[in-house]
């Protein structure tokens, strides 16, 4: 499984709780995990490449006009899920880091499941580059009603609804893996 997040430790974001929790129930299944995550911003020194025994590859960042750090995909993401062999890509709450794996995941003809948040996009060109984004990835899991029915609206195909805090949550992503992975999933 290589997870690809947009914010990793030691930056936190609304998605950091959930994929630190996403990798401990993998490790705990016996799963192999590569987090693909940005690096620290130049000046702040190096994030962890291991992460409590888990591989992290990252990538440079670029500063937005907004502020905002965005992960870069660079052209090494190919090379590192082709040497790492993932059965599935996990991307979570993709952006511009996201977008570059899933381009690699297509070009390897590994499958993805993209999780989106809250699928709230106000531009016209957010609702396009949500849609574009989301059409391409095999499955778009919806975490709440809310992002749900946006997602909906917005004409995201492939949307499921998965709501993480369920006791069963866990059981239904890893059953989302196993379906667009044809099976079992590493």
């Amino acid at each position: 499984m290589a997870i690809i997040t947009e914010s990793f430790p030691p930056r936190r974001a609304a998605d950091t709780d959930s994929v630190l929790h996403l990798i401990g129930r993998l490790r705990g299944d016996d799963h192999e995990v590569l987090v693909i995550a940005p690096d620290n911003p130049r000046g702040q020194g190096r994030a962890e490449r291991v992460h409590d025994g888990i591989r992290v590859h990252r990538v440079p960042v670029l500063r937005g006009r907004d502020g905002a750090l965005h992960g870069l995909p660079r052209p090494r993401l190919l090379g590192v899920l082709r040497g790492f062999r993932p059965d599935v890509v996990h991307l979570a709450a993709p952006g511009l880091l996201g977008y570059g794996g899933l381009r690699a995941a297509r070009r390897l003809g590994v499958p993805t499941v993209a999780v989106c948040r809250s699928g709230a996009s106000g531009s016209r060109a957010g609702r396009a580059w949500l849609r574009h984004l989301h059409g391409r990835a095999d499955r778009t899991l919806a975490p709440s009603a809310p992002a749900l029915e946006r997602l909906a609206a917005h004409k995201v195909p492939r949307v499921y609804f998965w709501p993480p805090e369920r006791p069963t949550g866990y059981a239904e992503l890893l059953d989302h893996y196993r379906a667009v992975a044809g099976g079992p999933t590493r």
